[in-house]
């Protein structure tokens, strides 16, 4: 595990699985899961004239927040959702890439785990980079089994997993 070769393939494995979850965040938030929209969408109507009411003002923390353009309403209708099933199936791809690339990297630190015993735990940044890839393959398996984001937990682990490129 400590020659030069093995250094460079994992520091390339690294950039891969940092560019494959800065992608896969550029996907979430270009196309978001239509659960997302659905909840967080406003729906906007044209103004009815007739009634001479312009809802497309809103209140928020004590001041006026517009979030229809001008001549339309804020709605209660429903949102329409149109499913990217191509951008789903790249993200589904990438995820799994990256769980294979936090396996290889778990089963670095077992090794070194195994072959450091007691020792091991007496490097503060082993245990940290064994907590951060353990939690996050965990979130990646749960979200790749659940096919669901882990917006919450994933989300944080995400950052840290940056954390591995630092050190």
């Amino acid at each position: 595990l400590h020659k030069p070769m093995v250094h460079k393939l994992f520091f390339l494995l690294l950039i891969l699985d940092l560019a494959i979850v800065i992608g896969e965040l550029f996907i979430d938030a270009e196309y978001p899961p239509c659960t997302i929209v659905k909840r967080e969408a406003v729906s906007c109507c044209p103004i009815d004239h007739s009634l001479h009411q312009d809802h497309s003002l809103r209140r928020l923390e004590g001041s006026s927040h517009q979030i229809c353009k001008k001549g339309f309403h804020e709605n209660t209708a429903d949102v329409g959702c149109e499913h990217d099933e191509t951008a789903h199936t790249v993200h589904m791809v990438l995820g799994y890439i990256s769980n294979i690339i936090l396996g290889l990297f778990e089963l670095e630190l077992l090794v070194l785990l195994v072959s450091m015993e007691r020792f091991f735990f007496w490097q503060k940044l082993y245990v940290m980079d064994f907590f951060i890839v353990t939690t996050s393959l965990a979130a990646g398996i749960m979200a790749a089994v659940l096919e669901t984001n882990l917006w919450n937990a994933a989300g944080i682990i995400m950052i840290f997993r940056g954390w591995r490129f630092v050190r």
